[in-house]
């Protein structure tokens, strides 16, 4: 293993990352939320008029 030494007064690079990977891992996983949501509302409105009846 390699290790950086830290010379100056600056703290040391970040590793440049993706921000647009993370964006549309973001997205997914939203979308994802929202959907799950969806079923589950639609779930216990079903469940709640059937009882109903």
């Amino acid at each position: 293993m390699q290790r950086h030494k830290n010379t100056g007064d600056r703290p040391p690079p970040r590793p440049g990352g993706s921000w647009l990977a993370g964006m549309v891992i973001g997205t997914a996983i939203m979308a994802m939320a929202t959907q799950a949501m969806a079923l589950g509302a639609g779930l216990a409105i079903n469940n709640a008029t059937l009882k109903g009846r």
